[in-house]
């Protein structure tokens, strides 16, 4: 199936979804090109399309590029990213390719909008729109799944073991839960270290690992 992806969050930019879509379009084992925005930093990647600009809105003449790489790449489906705003675009790009299309939803993209009504209806419009919508954790799945009314499958990508592994490259018979990322509240260290100590006083062999900056 050949895979066309649209997204303003890319690599070599660094971010969670970032990393998350990177590992994706590493582990997809049929075709597939990526639309990403202009990135002065990106080295020349022949599955990566990018715009001229930094960052894309679903204008126009937007769409009408995207529309034109789309033709040449001869896509079956499409999958946005990340939730906003980009597939806007979706039902509008699904009539003129004649192919479905797919949105992915992270965290904080789909819970900070849908605090606000009409962000909510903003953000639930695509979602409801889309012929499939994927989820980056359970979590997620269920909060898109109370806004929209409608079913959201879990893709969880994993991580490369190439590159997270013990330095001495030897694995102990110990769980190590692993979090990386801006110390902030909504993020969930608290959680993770709460459910560590809990699993320890069960008798578990489990740690965790908690990489970044912030207050928890």
């Amino acid at each position: 199936m050949r895979l066309l992806l649209i997204t303003n969050d890319y690599l070599p930019k660094a971010g969670g979804i970032q990393q998350y879509l990177g590992n994706l379009v590493e582990r997809y084992d049929g075709p597939i090109q990526v639309i990403a925005p202009k990135d002065k930093t990106a080295d020349r990647d022949a599955q990566v399309v990018r715009n001229n600009r930094k960052f894309m809105w679903p204008t126009r003449k937007t769409r009408a590029w995207v529309e034109e790489q789309a033709s040449r790449f001869n896509p079956d489906v499409i999958l946005f990213g990340a939730p906003y705003p980009l597939p806007t675009m979706g039902p509008a790009l699904r009539a003129s390719l004649g192919v479905p299309y797919g949105v992915i939803a992270h965290g904080a993209e789909v819970t900070v909008p849908a605090a606000f009504p009409g962000a909510r209806q903003l953000l639930a419009g695509p979602l409801k729109e889309a012929d499939v919508v994927f989820a980056n954790s359970r979590w997620t799945a269920g909060k898109v799944e109370r806004i929209t009314k409608r079913e959201v499958t879990h893709l969880g990508i994993g991580v490369d073991l190439d590159s997270y592994r013990p330095v001495d490259g030897r694995w102990s018979d110990e769980i190590v839960v692993g979090c990386v990322s801006r110390f902030i509240p909504r993020k969930g260290h608290a959680e993770v270290l709460h459910a560590v100590a809990e699993l320890r006083a069960t008798g578990h062999k489990v740690r965790a690992m908690i990489v970044g900056r912030g207050r928890l």
